[in-house]
């Protein structure tokens, strides 16, 4: 291998590893962006847990009135 090919090999590995950076940190920045939406998914469903477990507590308060009214 001669010093032109050597640099040239070197210049086209610098090229990859640059895109291989701005890649890590898309991925980085989209994991970010998952994590992110998962916290408000898991939010919105404790929200939504909280109302049905009130809605099946009052249903069963409504059924005992029944049964013992």
């Amino acid at each position: 291998m001669d010093e032109q090919t050597m640099k040239q090999e070197l210049t086209e590995l610098e090229a990859r590893l640059a895109e291989l950076r701005t890649q890590c940190q898309q991925l980085e920045h989209d994991v970010l962006t998952l994590q992110a939406r998962k916290r408000q998914l898991i939010h919105a469903l404790d929200g939504q847990l909280d109302l049905f477990r009130d809605h099946l507590h009052h249903s069963e308060q409504l059924l005992e009135e029944v049964r013992h009214g």
